[in-house]
């Protein structure tokens, strides 16, 4: 989904424009008067407020007050007019934004800038105005019904950062390009701790954001140990007589019992690792047989167990 992000408002806070990329022709100024605040602002004239040098406000821009659109108080860029040696007059102007931008700094003018397309990364300055609205000409520079068209190298954003001065910014179509990394962030302009700036007749687009990186996928745990318990197993209980023994003994008693089941155990592991997962005890073994009573008979050498139950079953092992 395409989105815009159009900006008239005094910005004192941290803005991010995030919407898909944007396109600007070749050649082709972007007509401003289709924002309702723009009307009546491009004119031809220079605005109102005219008057001498002596009497002019500098921190107007000339289409609040023409007698501004001069180098006593701004310096012109132009895409199409300027070269690197430019100076920032009329007649030489800078080529790019940021050069007009750097040089107003030091001079404490604002920027003028010919509404053309610019393909650069910028960084506002604290204190310097840049308005993007004029029609410029070798013999003529005048205020007009465009906006200058910028188009970002990389989705960073055109920057103002630390602008406390008051600063205004004008008449701009900034783009930028999609993002260039996974779950990267694509800006048109990122403002940071600058409560002096504000922005007139803006439009700003940013790129599409880069796709989250994909998870891991999970691992199948293997089963180890065993899931079935044991089976009972038979052992003697005798008094004073083992009936296997060999030898004299009195009479006796002797139990046959089932010994302690152990229950069986599954253990999950990691393929390859040694390390406990996960563990799932199986089943108790089954019940062993029902007590045998034995009588032994010592009377003859060895002793002789005989059974006073007939005979017993033994269980099975649990699960």
């Amino acid at each position: 989904m395409r989105r815009v992000l159009a900006v008239g408002l005094s910005v004192v806070t941290t803005l991010l424009a995030a919407s898909c990329g944007i396109e600007f022709a070749e050649g082709v100024s972007q007509d401003r008067t289709d924002d309702p605040d723009a009307q009546g602002v491009g004119r031809r004239d220079g605005g109102a407020d005219d008057g001498d040098s002596a009497q002019c406000d500098a921190t107007k821009s000339p289409a609040e007050a023409r007698c501004t659109l001069d180098e006593a108080y701004g310096l012109f860029v132009s895409d199409s007019l300027g070269t690197a040696l430019g100076d920032g007059s009329r007649k030489r102007p800078f080529k790019t934004i940021q050069a007009g931008i750097d040089a107003a700094a030091k001079a404490k003018k604002h920027v003028y800038v010919c509404a053309e397309l610019y393909h650069e990364s910028i960084t506002f300055s604290d204190g310097v105005s840049v308005f993007g609205s004029f029609e410029c000409s070798p013999s003529q520079w005048s205020v007009g019904a465009a906006r200058a068209s910028v188009v970002l190298p990389n989705p960073d954003g055109a920057l103002a950062k630390d602008i406390t001065k008051a600063t205004r910014i004008s008449d701009f179509m900034i783009g930028a390009p999609n993002a260039t990394s996974a779950e990267g962030s694509s800006f048109a302009m990122r403002i940071l701790r600058s409560p002096g700036i504000s922005l007139t007749n803006m439009r700003l687009e940013a790129g599409r954001g880069g796709a989250g990186t994909s998870g891991t996928e999970g691992s199948a745990l293997e089963q180890r140990g065993l899931l079935d318990g044991t089976a009972a197993a038979l052992g003697y209980e005798c008094g004073s007589c083992d009936p296997t023994a060999v030898g004299s003994c009195s009479f006796t008693s002797c139990l046959l019992n089932r010994m302690t089941r152990t229950p069986g155990v599954s253990e999950c592991h990691l393929p390859g690792n040694s390390s406990l997962s996960a563990t799932l005890t199986g089943g108790s073994g089954g019940s062993g047989a029902a007590p045998a009573i034995f009588r032994t008979d010592c009377s003859t050498s060895p002793c002789e167990a005989r059974p006073l139950v007939a005979s017993a079953d033994s269980g099975g092992g649990g699960t």
